[in-house]
């Protein structure tokens, strides 16, 4: 009978004993999706925090660049701050990934889109930032504001051509022209190079090829560094049926006032 309950008794305190990790094991399961749910309720706190933040901060950044556009331009700022956590960003002393657009902006009769995109933006402004790339982009009507030719009066665009029409004075009076370019950079300058040309009227069948020979000479430069950032520099020119746009990009850039209101300059 002792054996019996020895035996018994064994067998009891076996699963005793087998039953307590058991409950251990659920004890920990249960800690654990505690922690974890604690953990998604502070990173959605966090989110949302940071997702508020992000959007004051680019409000605020949205002003600053607006009150600091040059003199007599006008447009409504845009700003995206990319990269991760707002705050981590902060705190780590700059910013990985920031978008200015200004998709309407209006410059000495010309209206035009502007997009920078800066990278390595310190909190501190006064240093420049690592990477500043961008692209300014004219429409037909903005174009003829700024047509290197004389008496223009309409733009018309293709893919990698701009068309010039207009009226012109000549020895023998005044002609209507119309002259298709490919335009290419040369500095901070589009040089046009004439590709074809024609005399719509007021000359003679007789004159016309004189004065389309001079039409087909002329590579006339228009200087567009007045519509970028200064520090920066052209680095291509895209045509399309929809518009003309000037890449551009500086390295260490400082984004202070002056670099809105100062632009770039071509040289003489």
């Amino acid at each position: 009978m002792s054996d019996s309950n020895d035996a018994f008794a064994s067998l009891f305190e076996t699963n005793y004993e087998r039953e307590k990790p058991r409950r251990r094991g659920r004890g920990w399961i249960i800690a654990g999706s505690v922690i974890a749910i604690l953990a998604i309720l502070a990173w959605v706190a966090f989110y949302f925090t940071d997702s508020g933040l992000r959007g004051a901060a680019e409000t605020v950044a949205a002003q600053q660049v607006q009150s600091r556009l040059p003199d007599g331009a006008t447009g409504e700022v845009k700003v995206s701050i990319g990269g991760g956590s707002v705050i981590t960003q902060y705190l780590s002393g700059s910013f990985d990934d920031v978008t200015v657009s200004i998709p309407a902006l209006t410059a000495e009769g010309a209206t035009s889109a502007l997009e920078l995109r800066a990278k390595g933006v310190a909190t501190d402004i006064t240093k420049p930032v690592d990477q500043l790339d961008g692209t300014v982009a004219f429409g037909p009507a903005a174009l003829t504001t700024v047509a290197p030719y004389p008496g223009t009066t309409a733009v018309t665009l293709g893919d990698g051509t701009v068309s010039f029409a207009g009226t012109q004075a000549v020895a023998a009076g005044s002609i209507a022209y119309e002259v298709t370019a490919t335009p290419s950079l040369s500095g901070q300058s589009i040089v046009m190079t004439p590709t074809a040309a024609t005399v719509t009227s007021g000359a003679s069948p007789e004159q016309q090829p004189a004065i389309v020979a001079q039409l087909m000479a002329q590579k006339p430069a228009v200087c567009l560094a007045k519509y970028v950032p200064k520090g920066t520099t052209l680095t291509g020119v895209t045509v399309t049926p929809q518009g003309l746009s000037l890449a551009f990009s500086g390295k260490n850039v400082t984004l202070s006032s002056q670099t809105f209101r100062s632009t770039a300059t071509c040289t003489p």
